[in-house]
């Protein structure tokens, strides 16, 4: 019950700002210019809604007991790759230094790979919003762990207190009084990366820290004989 009332709060504030902008712009005539300042504030609206609604039936599949991965070969050296780009313009019009690896080894896993691609946005929009203006985020991917991949994204932001991180992976539930909320979400982003993580076989943990913010994801890793066998067969 909590829940339902929780997202129903979460996709009303979304609903209310479009509909309060129609009515404005529609309320009398106006600039060009006003007139796409409104359509802007409404199209920001609409893509908050969108994930959000992406983030809830996702959530519901997982409690469903539906989430489930097709388990072709991905390489995530490739999805880090791709992810630094999507989110280089991103960071550098907010003022944030994203880094990663120059030239990440291949990191065979066994998975979906847009689900994975969301597991890294998710990671990286949280991280940036949360280092700030001159604050630095960085993407690593380390293979040192023999049974597993494990990703790494760290923030120079405000980090998490101790006494919030047993309750990171609850759903809307966010760290307030030590993460900013200003542009926030809808405290979804972990419990969707635990979600994707534990569907391919993986976990998400805090790590903790003095300052700033480190979130290591492990993925169980496969081989290449695995790989193999899997386009034979396809």
């Amino acid at each position: 019950m909590r829940f339902t009332a929780d997202a129903a709060h979460e996709l009303r504030s979304p609903i209310t700002a479009i509909q309060t902008v129609a009515e404005v712009a529609l309320g009398q005539p106006r600039q060009q210019s006003e007139y796409r300042r409104s359509l802007e504030t409404v199209l920001r609206s609409s893509h908050r809604l969108i994930r959000l609604t992406d983030a809830l039936l996702l959530l519901a599949s997982e409690d469903a007991g539906a989430l489930t991965v097709s388990g072709d070969p991905v390489d995530l050296s490739d999805l880090v790759e791709e992810a630094l780009d999507r989110w280089r313009k991103r960071a550098a019009d907010g003022g944030v230094q994203l880094n990663g690896p120059s030239a990440p080894s291949a990191g065979l896993v066994s998975g979906d790979e847009v689900l994975l691609g969301r597991l890294l946005d998710n990671l990286l929009e949280n991280a940036i919003r949360h280092a700030g203006a001159s604050g630095t985020v960085r993407l690593d991917l380390d293979g040192s762990v023999s049974d597993g991949w494990t990703i790494v994204v760290t923030d120079t932001g405000p980090g998490f207190d101790p006494s919030f991180r047993p309750r990171a992976f609850e759903r809307f539930t966010r760290a307030e009084k030590h993460r900013s909320r200003d542009g926030g979400g809808a405290g979804l982003g972990l419990p969707l990366c635990a979600a994707i993580a534990s569907a391919h076989g993986g976990s998400v943990n805090i790590d903790p820290t003095v300052t700033g913010a480190r979130l290591r994801v492990w993925l169980p890793a496969t081989t290449q004989s695995a790989v193999v066998q899997h386009r034979q067969s396809a």
